[in-house]
């Protein structure tokens, strides 16, 4: 199975995806995962699978809140954490 094939399974499912691109150039720790993230932001798109995607990058201070600054760390996984929890559950309240 192919990787548009595979990224077509989750039609009905609900997905987010969140990455940063870390405190500083060469932080790998969110680079890595942030091509992948990507990578498959985009396989998604072409397989028609409706997503959240937000790649916020290495925000200025007070730009986001929880002063996620762009790693892989709790201030950011409480933003995305924050972000996400609504779109969890306007999704668990469908019928």
């Amino acid at each position: 199975m192919g990787a548009l094939e595979c990224a077509a399974r989750p039609r009905t499912v609900a997905v987010a995806l969140y990455t940063g691109s870390g405190t500083w150039d060469g932080d790998l720790l969110e680079r890595v995962p942030a091509t992948a993230t990507e990578r498959f932001h985009q396989v998604l798109n072409t397989a028609g699978v409706p997503h959240h995607y937000e790649m916020y990058g290495r925000p200025s201070p007070g730009e986001k809140p929880y002063g996620c600054d762009g790693g892989h760390n709790m201030s950011c996984w409480s933003y995305t954490f924050s972000d996400v929890l609504p779109r969890m559950l306007s999704v668990l309240d469908e019928p």
